[in-house]
């Protein structure tokens, strides 16, 4: 069984046409990857454990998503599977949702959902509790939900091939989704890709303002954020844990508001990208 993309976000947030969405992608790598490559930071080379990226259409927050990813490329000879975290826009749910396919189609070709991750979130203890009691499968979850979709072409292009954990977020603390990574993360092949948008719907002025506190609070892990400030405030918090305990470094890599897409800049939407680094390729 297969679980595919719907029309609403093929078509929608990135090009239905394979071709198209390719060249897309490509272009949006392009800038970041020259900068990087003209980038004299000694800690550029740091290993990214993982992501903070939006979710918006390609054309509104792709360059700053492309950021990150430019950045994750650098990682990526170790990536082969990838931890992807991002909010239900549709669905009202308790707990984290698996899907119940076996991968996700893209315009640019099939993602494997880990099987491996799966058995594993979804097992019981001998006592016929579940090991993972914050985790169901919840195929409707998953329809027409874009949050996670839209990053696999970029992830696609940077990475090779790959296998994914997606994991829509609904009613979860923080130390059940902090809880859950370091089951799934235990050495470089597998990283962390959590999706969110920052301010909704203010004037560019102050989503801006808004937008500065709340990225500060992220780098600076000071405390957790609420829904006004991120839509994926849930899967945010729940890697902030994660990474204070795995002493990771974030990093804020770019930021912008949807009026540079042209938008309404009386009604923006807040984008940023942030890598979250280990100290070296040793640092488990």
């Amino acid at each position: 069984m297969t679980a595919a993309t719907t029309p609403d976000v093929a078509g929608t947030y990135f090009p239905a046409d394979p071709d198209e969405l390719h060249e897309t992608v490509r272009t949006l790598l392009s800038a970041p990857r020259h900068q990087l490559s003209e980038d004299a930071d000694p800690d550029i080379d740091r290993p990214v454990a993982a992501v903070l990226v939006p979710h918006s259409s390609y054309s509104r927050s792709g360059q700053v998503a492309a950021v990150a990813y430019a950045r994750l490329e650098r990682t990526h000879p170790a990536v082969r599977r990838v931890v992807l975290l991002g909010p239900s826009h549709h669905v009202t749910l308790r707990g984290l949702a698996l899907p119940a396919g076996t991968s996700i189609s893209t315009p640019a070709g099939e993602v494997p959902i880990d099987a491996d991750a799966v058995r594993e979130l979804t097992a019981t203890t001998p006592s016929g509790a579940s090991r993972c009691p914050q985790v169901a499968i919840n195929a409707q979850a998953h329809t027409g939900e874009h949050s996670l979709v839209v990053q696999l072409p970029l992830l696609q292009q940077v990475l090779g091939p790959f296998t994914v954990v997606p994991l829509v977020v609904g009613r979860a603390t923080p130390a059940e989704i902090a809880d859950l990574l370091d089951l799934l993360v235990t050495d470089p092949s597998t990283v962390v890709v959590v999706t969110t948008d920052l301010s909704r719907h203010l004037r560019y002025e102050d989503a801006r303002a808004v937008d500065e506190v709340t990225i500060a609070q992220i780098v600076g892990s000071h405390g957790a954020l609420n829904h006004e400030q991120a839509c994926g405030a849930s899967p945010v918090n729940g890697l902030t844990l994660w990474a204070v305990r795995h002493r990771l470094s974030p990093r804020l890599l770019g930021q912008s508001c949807s009026s540079a897409a042209g938008d309404d800049s009386s009604r923006v939407v807040g984008h940023a990208a942030i890598a979250y680094t280990r100290k070296d390729h040793d640092s488990w």
